[in-house]
C-alpha cells in the first residue's frame, strides 16, 4: 500500500513555531529561538506531539500517523509551545500542572482554541 501523502514535514512545523513566537503569549514570554529547537515529524501513533530538551537543543515532535488536520496539527505544535516554555524555563517536571493551565488557557483565549481538549 503506497504511503499516505502528508503536508507535515520538518522546515513546516519550524515554520509555525516561527510564526507563533510572534503572536501573544509567546511573543511576551520566555521561549527557545527557534535556532535552538530541533524539530522532527514522527511515525508515532501513541502521540499527537512532544516537547523535549537534550543538553544542547530543544526538540519539537509532530507525529504524522496521528496529525492528518491542520487543525489538530497547529493545536499541538502550541500545546507543546506550552510545554517549551516551562523546559526553556528549566521546570523538567511540570507535566499539565496549574501553572501550564494558566499559560495553556492564555494561548486558547488567543487563539480561539476549546480549553477542555487543548
Amino acid at each position: 500500500m503506497p504511503a499516505k501523502k502528508t503536508f507535515l514535514n520538518e522546515k513546516f512545523i519550524r515554520g509555525l513555531y516561527a510564526s507563533f513566537l510572534e503572536a501573544p503569549p509567546f511573543c511576551n514570554i520566555d521561549m527557545p529561538p527557534v535556532e535552538d529547537v530541533y524539530f522532527f515529524v514522527v511515525d508515532d501513533k501513541t502521540i499527537l506531539g512532544g516537547a523535549h530538551k537534550s543538553p544542547k537543543h530543544y526538540q519539537l515532535h509532530i507525529s504524522k500517523a496521528t496529525q492528518t488536520h491542520l487543525e489538530t496539527v497547529i493545536e499541538t505544535v502550541l500545546h507543546e509551545m506550552v510545554h517549551l516554555h516551562f523546559l526553556y524555563r528549566g521546570f523538567t517536571d511540570h507535566g499539565h500542572d496549574a501553572k501550564f493551565k494558566r499559560l495553556a488557557n492564555k494561548v486558547c483565549d488567543v487563539f480561539h482554541l476549546d480549553k477542555k481538549t487543548f
